[in-house]
């Protein structure tokens, strides 16, 4: 024997019976027999000298209980002419321990051995089944370039040489997922693979727990007892240890190794073999999810767009998944569902990614879910370093959090969660040659399936163009678009989006304009909002309003009405203390690629309803924006929040006018809402097919908001409006009135009074003229209880494009006084002529007349069969006759005692609250020269039922009271007088020359007490109203001729 010797043969052991375990040692000589040595002397690690390991040329028979090809080197010691070699079973053996042996060769003189895949026979080698060439080195056939092997059931066959001392259980739990191959053997623990190519394979991995059924430790764990990994070129000639794994992972280890490059072969094997297993069960150990592959140059992409995709090498792991229908999708896919021990896993292999790279899917999660479900959640993580350490594709970026740029949610995922496109740049991965991404849910108790998720068009790779602006997937580096897109990055929208979202969550579900809702349920939220039921957001974990694409190219603002958390609320109403508490609302107009912050709502502002008007940015106009509300979420779940009355849209270019009877409900196109509201028929006596009602029954804001008006100079608002029909007369305003408002930036800045009090001391509206005095734009029970119209010339600090104007009445809570009242004929444009003097309905510039009024603006003309009263004559003896339209805040009595000497017995008391006024009825005033009558404010001595309070000098003239004319049945009110409190302590008739205005036909007059401290203060008599007829010249002494003469 020389150094080109090998030794080679088949054996067989155990052929007629196995289960028993013994030896056959092949050994050799060099002195005629005189002694023996093995042909191979094992090295173990328990040997320091050994760099390598292997056994001793003894044969165990449960390794060759097939007839199996053995080719063992010769040592230098063998090289001799006079050597010898035997094959030998030592004493002790039983009638059962039975082998064989055949196709004997020892020599030198086939070339590499003939690979180990063949027989040397007089030099030539006949080579095994599906190798051949000179030395059998070439594969008949490609040779497998991977090994994937998960133990399911069993074996896989003709992926393994073979599989000694295994079980395939369950045994030691889940070591990857399901059943595991459990090293338990008594004689050998081995496991060696097939012929595989691996020239451009990279790695070995596998999960790998030890001590299943024998836990130990300290030298027991290591030495001869460990678990060597091992790879072979030459066709299991000699093998190199890749790595030593000593028995300490008693839980679930993932092991992952490097091939060496010199291992990098065709036709290589890798084998798993424990040198001294001991007995049966003892030191044991199994070994789950082998893989065997990989690519040192890995590919730069990858797709999933059918269930045959998810499959290796692509796909390394698979954990608890079937294909099926899932969340209304057509094609079946891969679902995952984690069991109460194991995760749900989709693993990808390792992927090339650029600074241009990204990663894009569609992931439905726990379609169905209740919104305070427990649903285990799904994240999406990546890993540089072969899957030993992974990281979060996004991590949360929280307000105040420098080291991101923008506000964003984890790639973790939370039920219920409907089909769902996700992409993310991977900018901050790359560039890196070597990157595995997961999908990982963790093991749930959940029995009802309420956790299963699914994944369908995921791409990795070179970003699509603009990402497909989110509105079609990324498929094998195209952009294939949802249906109502096209065009190469989905530009194009073939079916348009809504023009506009607008909710007032008064339905029992989310309405489809939201294409997510988590965390959230239509109920009463913490209190305080509008309207309750509102969207209300309390889960534990996403909480998320998600809408549809909206078509904002013409789009305006965002509006809603928020709440976070309550003042003094507890448990999920509890008050907001962080930062991280607050509610961010954001767009994309890329579908949720890049979301833009559009406001961040500070927790503090928010303790109490808010309302919120956004106008939207340029950037944010475009045929598909989405919107979402959404607040961070934390360990801890943070304070409730809710929100109601949401609107999205507007116009960019605001009407000009807006007319509405109110003959359904308020149209979408001019009005944002009308919490509380709804519409009826003939309210109130009206004799209208509809007007908009206000019931007794539900406190909170109950109030109408317009859409964006231009309001210019000449614009007019009216209205009719009726407070309180139908309920008990309120003594007093203990039930707040209904404002007229308006605001020019959507209520950012607040809202104003559209007519704001004028009066003689005290006028905080910049914009009252002198001399010209009225209330606010606010109106009350008992004023406006019957049906009015009301007209106000639209004053120039109500002028803009962006005008809105609201009617609202706020009542606190339950508990409070809650007045009706309802709204009808609205109209703002142009003016009409004279404003229809009080007597029409102005619609686009023209008068629509009442009854008995007509012409271009509304005059009244003069009747024989219904005159108007003349002259006015009235000490109140009787009480308040017809000749007066409204008395309010008094009536007729003697609370201010005697006026002598100008008025005796009863006379027009004023001590009520609310508005103090006489009005008279409409009036013919052609033929009248003065107005007279007696007053009374206060009095000297102060007496409980008449006295002014006078210590503010300020408001000391606006407890007097003004006397007022109107010809325009209210619109305008010019003053003749005020009557200051310290000149009438004691009564004075008082005399007035009626102006040339005032004489006219259809005039009113009133007596107005602009101000006072409330019931039974500041109280003012009125008596002796008269009106005095002009005397008319005696003509009797002229005659006809002599009359005109004059002329």
């Amino acid at each position: 024997m020389n150094e080109h010797s090998f030794i080679q043969f088949t054996i067989a052991m155990g052929c007629k019976e196995t289960g028993f375990c013994f030896e056959v040692e092949v050994e050799y000589s060099v002195d005629h027999g005189a002694t023996w040595w093995p042909v191979r002397g094992h090295c173990l690690p328990s040997d320091p000298d050994c760099t390598e390991y292997w056994p001793n040329s003894s044969l165990t028979s449960d390794l060759y209980a097939t007839p199996t090809q053995v080719t063992m080197l010769v040592p230098p010691r063998a090289w001799s002419e006079r050597t010898r070699v035997r094959f030998r079973q030592r004493d002790g053996w039983r009638q059962q321990h039975s082998w064989s042996l055949s196709h004997v060769y020892i020599g030198d003189e086939c070339f590499h051995r003939c690979s180990a895949r063949g027989f040397c026979d007089a030099g030539v080698c006949q080579c095994q089944h599906g190798w051949s060439g000179n030395s059998c080195e070439s594969p008949e056939r490609p040779l497998p370039t991977f090994l994937a092997e998960d133990f399911e059931g069993a074996v896989t066959p003709g992926r393994w040489r073979r599989v000694v001392g295994a079980l395939v259980t369950d045994h030691c739990g889940p070591v990857g997922a399901g059943s595991a191959l459990h090293l338990v053997g008594g004689c050998s623990r081995y496991l060696e693979t097939e012929d595989l190519d691996l020239r451009e394979s990279l790695f070995v991995q596998f999960d790998l727990r030890t001590g299943c059924l024998d836990p130990v430790a300290g030298r027991e764990a290591g030495g001869d007892h460990a678990l060597l990994v091992q790879l072979s070129c030459d066709g299991g000639v000699s093998w190199a240890t890749a790595k030593r794994l000593l028995l300490v992972h008693q839980q679930p280890t993932y092991v992952w190794l490097e091939i060496p490059r010199a291992l990098r072969c065709e036709g290589g094997r890798v084998r798993w073999w424990q040198p001294e297993p001991q007995e049966r069960n003892r030191l044991d150990w199994a070994i789950d999810a082998v893989f065997v592959g990989g690519n040192a140059t890995p590919p730069d992409a990858l797709t999933y767009a059918h269930p045959d995709d998810l499959v290796p090498p692509t796909w390394l792991r698979r954990y608890n998944g079937r294909i099926d229908n899932y969340c209304d999708n057509d094609l079946p896919m891969y679902t995952m569902m984690s069991t109460a021990s194991e995760p749900a896993l989709l693993q990808t292999s390792d992927i090339q990614v650029g600074i241009n790279h990204s990663i894009s899917f569609q992931l439905a999660l726990g379609c169905g879910a209740t919104w305070d479900n427990q649903v285990v959640p799904v994240r999406l993580e990546y890993s540089v370093d072969f899957g030993n350490s992974w990281h979060l594709v996004r991590e949360a970026c929280l307000p105040g959090n420098t080291s991101c740029a923008e506000v964003a949610d984890a790639s973790v995922y939370y039920a219920p969660l409907r089909w769902h496109r996700f992409v993310y740049p991977l900018a901050h991965v790359g560039p890196a040659r070597y990157v595995r991404f997961r999908w990982l849910q963790a093991p749930s108790h959940d029995v009802s399936g309420s956790h299963r998720w699914s994944l369908r068009d995921v791409y990795i790779g070179r970003s699509c163009p603009k990402h497909c602006l989110g509105r079609g997937s990324c498929l094998f580096g195209a952009c294939r678009c949802d249906a109502q897109y096209a065009g190469d990055h989905c530009e194009r929208v073939v079916v348009d989006n809504v023009p506009f979202i607008r909710d007032e969550f008064s339905e029992r579900a989310f309405r489809s304009h939201f294409q997510q809702v988590q965390g959230a349920l239509i109920s009463e939220g913490c209190g305080g909002l509008e309207v309750p039921p509102t969207a209300t957001f309390q889960g534990a974990h996403t909480r998320q309003l998600l809408t549809q694409p909206v078509d904002t190219r013409s789009g305006k603002f965002v509006y809603f009405v928020a709440q976070i958390g309550s003042a003094h609320g507890h448990g999920v109403c509890a008050r907001a203390t962080h930062r991280h508490h607050n509610v961010f609302v954001q767009y994309s107009v890329d579908g949720g690629v890049r979301w833009h912050l559009l406001r961040e709502l500070a927790h503090e502002m928010y303790v109490s309803p808010r309302e919120e008007y956004i106008v939207l940015p340029s950037h944010a106009r475009s045929p598909a924006t989405v919107f979402r509300f959404w607040q961070p979420r934390l360990p801890t779940p943070p304070p409730a929040w809710s929100l109601d009355d949401l609107f999205i849209g507007g116009s960019e270019i605001s009407a000009a006018s807006l007319l509405d009877r109110f003959e359904g409900d308020p149209a979408v196109s001019e009005w944002l809402f009308a919490p509380h509201s709804e519409a009826h028929t003939d309210y109130c006596s009206s004799g209208t097919n509809g007007s908009l009602v206000w019931g007794p029954e539900s406190p909170g804001r109950r109030a109408i908001t317009t859409q964006e008006l231009i309001i210019t100079d000449g614009h007019v608002l009216q209205f009719k409006i009726s407070v309180g029909c139908g309920s008990v007369e309120q003594e007093c305003r203990y039930s707040p009135g209904v404002r007229l408002e308006y605001s020019r930036d959507g209520g950012v800045s607040g809202w104003d009074l559209v007519r704001d009090l004028c009066l003689p001391g005290t006028s905080p509206d910049p914009d009252c003229l002198p001399y010209t005095f009225h209330s606010q734009s606010v109106y009350y029970p008992d004023t406006h209880t019957r049906w009015m119209r009301v007209t106000i010339p639209l004053p120039e600090k109500t002028w803009a494009s962006t005008t809105q104007l609201r009617w609202v009445q706020e009542v606190k809570g339950q508990g409070s006084t809650v007045t009706p009242w309802s709204l009808d004929d609205v109209y703002v444009g142009e003016a009409c002529t004279e404003h229809c003097r009080g007597h029409g309905d102005c619609v686009d510039g023209v008068c629509a007349c009442d009854a008995g009024y007509e012409g271009e603006s509304c005059e009244m003309a003069p009747s024989r069969s219904t005159p108007l009263p003349t002259s006015l004559v009235d000490g109140f003896e009787g009480g308040v006759g017809a000749n007066w339209q409204m008395v309010s805040g008094g009536g007729v009595g003697v609370g201010c005692s005697s006026l002598a000497p100008y008025g005796h017995g009863r006379h027009l008391y004023f001590s009520g609250c609310g508005t103090r006024q006489a009005v008279t009825a409409e009036m013919d005033t052609r033929r009248a020269s003065k107005l007279m009558f007696v007053l009374r404010i206060g009095s000297h001595d102060h007496v409980p039922s008449c006295r002014v309070d006078l210590s503010d000098p300020q408001r000391s003239l606006d407890k007097g009271v003004i006397l007022q004319y109107t010809a325009d049945n209210g619109i305008t009110w010019t003053t003749l007088n005020v009557h200051d409190p310290l000149d009438f302590r004691k009564p004075r008739r008082v005399a007035y020359s009626l102006p040339p205005d005032a004489r006219s036909y259809g005039v009113r007059l009133r007596w107005w007490q602009p101000d006072h401290d409330g019931a039974s203060t500041d109280q003012w008599a009125l008596d002796n109203v008269e009106i005095v007829l002009a005397q008319r010249k005696d003509t009797s002494k002229y005659n006809s001729k002599g009359f005109h003469d004059s002329l």
